[in-house]
């Protein structure tokens, strides 16, 4: 089951509002109205209703009739300031009947939140999450022939994300007996190592593929507790194709005498996940590999720029804003856009690829956590010079 966050049902209160307050509402035509309450951005229509995204205010919204396209500003609560969604009236329906249908799941009437699901996905087929809850419903139904046939489209474009949901998902994981599950598996078993900090030697590899799996973690300054993700990118697209969690933030302690540490409730099913995850791994064909890790990151005196010398490889990464920059004496071999500080950079030989882990302050009292990225940057070779003519 993929859920969004469920803003309450409820009708929302007629507070009259003075003339200087921000629009909280929207009429869009056709019945369709959008709404901020409670932190978030609304969509609805009739009785139906659904969380769309973060926001304080509304601060402009237009809707094109011909493409029967809603694009929304909002001011939103992570110290973006603003922030633009598009989406089309068919959208908008498919995120109500999944909101309607999720409330009808969790009260175990699978029947009716297929139906539900189901409705989602015809008014957005390219929307993954009502996808992956109706397969959901219908595999608690006991009809795993329908669970795979609406997954089997993502089984074919997106292999390795679908993998990850049925083998994360206890509600998908029962397909993994299946012949067309089965079949994403690579042909030979990997090996690659997961503890709860991180994957051993700092990635794992899926050669064939040009894959690589990352743990990426994130906390804050301010506060003692963390979160760290399982991550894995393609290196052709240089795109995180998949992401599932290895520790969640509310398994971890807040500043107390414990600040940092995982939950005596979390460590068992932690140590589960972790073993889970390193299953999924290896069945997906993903390897240890040698890796090279950078030196101590060094900053400048003005702290705008920070690098790191990959020894054995002759390789320089330079970070100077969001751009992070792989150089070999003189010749720049690849870039990616990076959070403003370097925190660690990893040379993969097998792939030609350097993996870079930066962050940046959160914004006190707007973001929760320091954000952190992992960024994989494929190394070419610089062009050969020109073999001057003979005279």
């Amino acid at each position: 089951m993929r859920r969004i966050t469920i803003a309450s049902l409820l009708a929302l209160a007629a507070v009259p509002a003075s003339a200087g307050d921000p629009p909280k509402s929207k009429s869009l035509g056709d019945g369709y109205e959008l709404v901020v309450d409670n932190s978030s951005l609304n969509v609805l229509h009739g009785k139906q209703r659904a969380r769309l995204a973060p926001a304080l205010e509304l601060k402009k919204v237009t809707v094109d009739k011909p493409s029967k396209k809603v694009t929304a500003t909002v001011e939103d609560y992570s110290c973006a300031m603003t922030a633009t969604y598009t989406w089309t009236f068919s959208e908008l329906d498919a995120r109500m009947e999944n909101t309607a249908a999720y409330a009808l799941h969790r009260k175990k009437d699978y029947k009716g939140s297929s139906a539900g699901f189901a409705k989602a996905v015809a008014a957005d087929p390219a929307w993954k999450i009502a996808a992956i809850n109706l397969a959901s419903a219908q595999q608690l139904l006991g009809d795993k022939d329908a669970a795979i046939k609406t997954l089997t489209p993502w089984m074919t474009n997106e292999p390795i994300a679908t993998y990850v949901s049925i083998t994360t998902d206890p509600e998908l994981s029962p397909l993994l007996d299946r012949p067309e599950v089965k079949a994403l598996r690579a042909a030979k078993a990997g090996d690659a190592k997961l503890t709860k900090d991180e994957v051993g030697g700092y990635v794992a590899i899926q050669p064939d593929k040009k894959l690589i799996a990352v743990a990426r973690s994130e906390a804050s300054w301010g506060a003692c507790a963390f979160g760290t993700d399982l991550e894995i990118y393609d290196l052709a697209s240089v795109k995180l194709v998949a992401t599932t969690p290895i520790i969640r933030f509310d398994e971890t302690a807040d500043c107390d005498e414990n600040g940092g540490s995982i939950l005596a409730r979390a460590k068992k099913p932690i140590a589960k996940r972790v073993a889970a995850l390193q299953t999924m791994l290896r069945d997906l064909g993903f390897k240890t590999t040698k890796t090279e890790l950078g030196s101590d990151v060094k900053s400048a005196d003005d702290g705008g720029k920070t690098s790191s010398n990959i020894k054995n490889a002759k390789l320089g990464v330079v970070v100077q804003g969001d751009i992070a920059r792989v150089f070999r004496k003189n010749d720049e071999l690849g870039s990616g856009k990076v959070l403003e500080h370097l925190h660690r950079a990893v040379f993969v030989s097998a792939l030609d690829a350097v993996v870079v882990w930066s962050g940046r302050p959160g914004a006190e009292g707007c973001e929760g956590t320091d954000p952190t990225l992992v960024t994989v940057i494929p190394v070419k070779q610089p062009a050969a010079a020109a073999t001057p003519a003979k005279k």
